[in-house]
């Protein structure tokens, strides 16, 4: 689960900046919207967030996403000229850190980091009653390489584990490198766990995502297809139900003449990491999946409607933006409900009608879920208080002097039970909307 993100000097953030998943001790409404971490801790289940554009709220999710892609990667980026903020000092770190739990603990992992060298990077077991150090890394600007420092349930008194910190710190971990990325030399559990969260526990959607979840194995599963079929009927898209079909790549290429040569080859190049990928073309999505055999699975998506007693079949890409927009949802709505995972959504609107956004929302924060949801929007028929707490509601703002975002909550301002928070945000009562001129100032006639 997600406690807290922190982050400064990065992208429209010049300040230290803190977004977090904590409840307030004043609020006693939405009880439901609470995870139990552990018998100190709780979390919420849900947050969403509004700005004007440019404000900042895309910039926090890149930025999350980012750490993430660090984590998993391993390593700093080579350059940091188009990260780091434009008005910050030349030299300045990027610094990222998250507060996490897995299992009833709770970890504090950070770093900072200039182009190809990273500063500082520590890990700490936290919410017990002393924070325990897993590990502190710095540069030594005079050594020009990492100096480590492990805590001690790792030392010990082994002799061996001493030597093996000071290979790591004289031949191993590069300067660029994640001591995460040698957890299999350091042998620390908690360093797998800590990426492991990055890597299983966050997902980050942006407007341009397409989730190839939805064309993995998960439509064979009868569970996962009725739950789909289900959320898209009480939608009232038209849906009746849905069919996965799996195709060797050249047997699709023979059935539909789709000339995919040239893109084959990058799809090859693609794979050979991702091991799957989502390849649109002017007719079909399609999923594409490398086996371990090396073949090439195509799957694709079809979806029933029927009219009068007869059944037509509708390939995906036939299907609304906004359906096809739901299903990249439901993986999403489903991997929530079974599992802990913290799911990270950049303008959950697009595309999608504000009446059905509105139910989607209501239908995830009324739900008995097992993790987390954020997201940004312009919505603002969501700014109501029997769907989220005002704790759960954030808004980003651009201070116009600094150009620096910052963020707040509605809690920030303590509003009246009765207060239309809509009106309220609309009229500019709590800021992070665009503040325009008088159409007649702006002489469009001329």
């Amino acid at each position: 689960m997600l406690i807290r993100f922190n982050f400064g000097n990065i992208f429209s953030f010049l300040e230290e900046t803190e977004f977090n998943m904590l409840p307030a001790k004043s609020l006693k409404n939405h009880s439901d919207h609470l995870h139990k971490v552990n018998s100190c801790v709780n979390v919420l289940k849900g947050s969403v967030i509004y700005g004007a554009n440019g404000a900042g709220k895309s910039n926090m999710i890149k930025a999350a996403d980012l750490f993430r892609r660090i984590v998993v990667d391993g390593r700093v980026p080579n350059d940091i000229r188009y990260i780091r903020n434009k008005f910050s000092e030349p030299g300045t770190p990027v610094s990222q850190s998250v507060e996490f739990s897995i299992d009833g603990k709770i970890y504090s992992y950070g770093l900072s980091y200039t182009s190809r060298i990273c500063m500082e990077e520590w890990l700490y077991e936290t919410g017990v009653e002393k924070d325990e150090m897993v590990f502190e890394r710095t540069y030594s600007e005079s050594k020009k390489r990492p100096v480590l420092k492990m805590g001690n349930r790792f030392l010990g008194k082994d002799e061996k584990k001493t030597m093996l910190v000071s290979l790591l710190e004289e031949n191993i971990l590069k300067n660029d490198e994640l001591l995460l990325l040698h957890a299999d030399i350091v042998k620390e559990p908690r360093l797998s766990k800590a990426r492991s969260w990055f890597k299983d526990k966050l997902m980050i959607f942006f407007p341009s995502t397409r989730s190839s979840s939805i064309f993995d194995t998960q439509y064979s599963d009868l569970k996962f297809k009725q739950f789909s079929e289900r959320l898209l009927q009480g939608f009232d898209v038209g849906i009746h139900d849905v069919e996965l079909h799996e195709d060797d790549l050249d047997k699709f290429v023979s059935a539909t003449g789709m000339p995919l040569d040239k893109m084959f080859e990058d799809i090859k190049k693609n794979l050979a990491e991702e091991k799957q990928d989502v390849i649109e073309t002017k007719y079909f999505t399609i999923g594409v999946t490398k086996e371990k055999d090396d073949r090439y699975i195509i799957r694709r998506i079809t979806t029933n409607h029927v009219v009068d007693g007869n059944t037509v079949c509708f390939e995906l890409k036939e299907e609304s933006d906004g359906t096809q927009r739901l299903f990249d949802f439901a993986p999403v709505l489903y991997d929530l409900m079974q599992t802990d995972k913290t799911i990270i959504v950049d303008e959950i609107d697009r595309s999608i009608h504000a009446n059905l956004l509105k139910m989607f929302v209501e239908k995830v924060m009324s739900l008995p879920i097992k993790g987390q949801i954020v997201f940004s929007s312009h919505e603002s028929g969501l700014l109501d208080c029997t769907i989220f707490r005002n704790d759960e509601i954030w808004f980003v703002e651009k201070d116009h002097e600094k150009q620096s975002s910052r963020f707040y909550t509605l809690n920030d301002f303590k509003p009246r039970t009765d207060l239309d928070i809509e009106k309220g945000y609309l009229r500019g009562r709590f800021g992070a909307i665009p503040f325009l001129s008088h159409l007649e100032d702006l002489r469009w006639e001329d």
